[in-house]
């Protein structure tokens, strides 16, 4: 399939876990990524900077393009099966019409042998073509589907990186203005704590979760960036595979059509050879 030569699927080690990973860790991922959602706010994507923009825009228009042929070559196949299936009832009449009719009976059967020939060339051209055309369409269409994944997965990254730096921002901005302040009764004097202990504690506790925020928004963006060069570099890969590819399934559907056309011309004039000769 086309699908298993797309480099994001191929070196994406993410892809073949999901492939051979248990429902019950599909489910544990599954609630780890809702736990994730209800606790981490959401920015709105067009808030984040999307380097990938235009490459998304891209593919949804290239997905319309590919729906659309995918529409127009089902309808195509149905029509031909449908007159291939129509073909293939006139050489048992045109026999029953040659018993009757001595005087035209090599006609009618030399007529019946090249309509049957040229719907053999019919159904082997469906059929070539829904294996090469139809189904390759179609494996694009799930490439496309895939790329958009991808393309939201590595934008969740980049929302979560957004989140971790501004949670940092605002919580250093909180210890700045701790540090700033004088130390103030609080409920904790009451257990013994003088105002400057319950500050200094207050101070240490922030710059804890100041760590952790910058912790893990340093993994976010690390993530961030190899997500990023992995997905810019196979959509370069993607579009020299995409030319050669659309080169060869236009070329080779326009070479079995040719084939066919000729080989029924082929058939119509040795019928006609023959009729006039007789």
């Amino acid at each position: 399939f086309l699908i298993q030569c797309r480099p994001v699927i191929k070196i994406s080690e993410h892809f073949f876990i999901f492939l051979s990973a248990r429902q019950i860790e599909l489910e544990e991922c599954k609630r780890t990524t809702q736990l994730k959602k209800f606790t981490m706010p959401q920015i709105p994507v067009s808030d984040v900077e999307n380097p990938f923009s235009e490459t998304s825009e891209y593919l949804e228009s290239f997905g319309k393009i590919l729906n659309s042929l995918s529409t127009e070559s089902g309808r195509l196949h149905k029509e031909q099966t449908e007159l291939s299936s129509t073909l293939m009832t006139l050489p048992p009449s045109l026999m029953l019409w040659a018993n009757s009719e001595e005087e035209i009976e090599p006609m009618l059967n030399k007529f019946g042998e090249g309509i049957g020939k040229v719907n053999e060339g019919m159904e082997e051209m469906v059929e070539l073509k829904e294996e090469m055309f139809n189904e390759s369409i179609k494996e694009y269409q799930r490439y496309v589907t895939t790329v958009k994944s991808v393309l939201k997965h590595r934008d969740n990254l980049q929302v979560e990186k957004n989140f971790y730096t501004a949670s940092v921002l605002n919580k250093q901005k909180d210890l700045e203005k701790l540090e700033a302040s004088e130390p103030g009764k609080s409920f904790a004097t009451f257990f013994g704590k003088s105002p400057a202990q319950v500050k200094e504690e207050k101070m240490s506790k922030l710059q804890q979760e100041i760590t952790t925020l910058s912790n893990h928004g340093e993994r976010a963006g690390d993530a961030l960036v190899v997500a990023s060069a992995a997905v810019r570099s196979d959509i370069e890969r993607w579009n020299i595979n995409k030319e050669k590819d659309c080169r060869a399934l236009f070329s080779n559907l326009s070479s079995a059509h040719i084939d066919f056309y000729n080989k029924s011309i082929a058939v119509w004039q040795d019928l006609i050879t023959s009729i006039d000769r007789d």
